[in-house]
């Protein structure tokens, strides 16, 4: 079987990432204006041995743990962003560009709703189609099936 690298959001707060030796669920959950906390589970299949389970757990650890290296770098990333938009200018500017990979959208008949390039914001704008879609409509049944799709 191939290996497998990519990572996704389920809507609105699941995340996964499936990067060979590294495979985990993640879990943001805000907890006011300025604090967000992430709960990881690694990914493990029931049947290898138990050694290679530790060293995966030991790989997600050292990755994605609290001290992890990816962690660190993009915490600090999203800690900077968060700090910068209690600027004048942000809160009163739309200052935010989710263009990475427009117009690159495809769609798999094997896959449901819509696929990005591996680089792209498509997750994002997918979020933030179906969040609108939510804040707008007054019924359940207003609401599209899927706004995870290639707008027209």
């Amino acid at each position: 079987m191939a290996a497998v690298n990519s990572t996704g959001t389920v809507f609105p707060n699941l995340s996964f990432n499936l990067t060979p030796g590294i495979p985990n669920l993640r879990m943001w959950m805000p907890k006011g204006p300025h604090d967000m906390e992430v709960w990881t589970w690694g990914i493990v299949d029931a049947g290898v041995p138990d050694d290679v389970k530790e060293r995966m757990y030991r790989n997600v650890q050292r990755t994605f743990g609290v001290g992890g290296l990816v962690e660190q770098d993009d915490g600090d990333q999203w800690q900077e962003v968060s700090a910068s938009s209690r600027g004048f200018v942000s809160r009163n500017e739309w200052w935010s560009y989710l263009g990475m990979g427009l117009g690159h959208e495809f769609t798999d008949p094997d896959m449901p709703g819509e696929l990005g390039l591996l680089i792209s914001e498509s997750n994002a704008r997918a979020f933030y189609r179906r969040w609108r879609d939510l804040l707008v409509a007054d019924t359940w049944d207003e609401l599209p099936a899927s706004t995870n799709r290639i707008q027209s």
